[in-house]
């Protein structure tokens, strides 16, 4: 697939949440995603590091975002001491549950290769076996992994704006 090409990520003026290029890239058997040098660049939590910590945000299935640790552990650590100081409480309980799900810790070494925790690969990827491959998203400040099928998903989705094309 043609990456977006045509847009700098590291425009002052872009700073939006608007997608700037996606990129198929291969999941090996052991869930190593290899993320390319062209699409972390500029983003100075992946870049600055020679091993780092990554929050990986498990969206909607088919969906992982890919977050600077520093930017975000603390609201997240400061959540999870929060709800367990309010346990036991069935509330409480369900929400401490989401946010143990949905947050999950990513290290990333120097080779920008990390493994994929297995339980964010089903989610990504489904039950039934894992992509080969899967789709980098490059955002203005973060990355996110999409599966082949919620990519699918987004781009058959119709748009007014491109009546009239071929």
């Amino acid at each position: 697939m043609p990456s977006n090409r045509n847009t700098n990520p590291q425009n002052p003026i872009d700073q939006s949440d608007r997608v700037y290029s996606i990129e198929a890239v291969l999941m090996d058997p052991r869930r190593r995603i290899h993320f390319p040098a062209r699409l972390t660049r500029g983003l100075d939590w992946f870049e600055k590091a020679s091993e780092y910590l990554a929050i990986l945000k498990l969206e909607e299935v088919g969906r992982i975002s890919l977050l600077p640790w520093r930017e975000t552990a603390a609201a997240i650590v400061a959540k999870r001491k929060e709800l367990l100081d309010k346990m036991p409480d069935s509330e409480v309980e369900k929400a401490l549950l989401i946010l143990e799900d949905r947050y999950r810790e990513l290290r990333v070494d120097t080779e920008s290769r990390p493994t994929i925790p297995e339980s964010a690969a089903v989610h990504l990827c489904g039950s039934g076996g894992f992509d080969k491959y899967v789709y980098v998203v490059r955002r203005a400040l973060r990355l996110e992994l999409w599966s082949a099928s919620y990519r699918n998903e987004q781009i058959l989705s119709e748009s007014a704006l491109l009546d009239g094309l071929p």
